[in-house]
């Protein structure tokens, strides 16, 4: 997929705006992915060599989504459930020790 100057707007600021919807959106979209890789089991290594990036720039920048969630779900009432909280803690922490170990 390739994004063309000629498929924004003319006036600058308003294809700012629409590259700054944009962004947002791909933001979501890299999040979702990155969770889909981290819940069939890829490792942090695997996903920051996609991003371009070190496993350790991965996981700071996607892990705060998974502590966040958990946070959010401690704060109100979630659709998480606790074993699925549990269950995701448990991941990271055993993929950090994983990372350690190989590293």
């Amino acid at each position: 997929m390739t994004i063309t100057a000629g498929a924004f707007p003319t006036d600058p600021l308003d294809a700012l705006r629409e590259l700054a919807r944009f962004d947002h959106e791909l933001q979501q979209l890299r999040r979702g992915k990155v969770r889909a890789a981290r819940a069939i089991g890829t490792s942090w290594e695997s996903i920051g060599a996609a991003r371009g990036m070190t496993r350790q720039s991965a996981w700071e920048q996607y892990s705060r989504d998974v502590f966040d969630e958990i946070a959010a779900s401690a704060a109100e009432p979630a659709d998480l459930s606790d074993e699925d909280a549990l269950s995701m803690a448990v991941s990271e922490v055993k993929a950090v020790r994983s990372a350690r170990r190989a590293g």
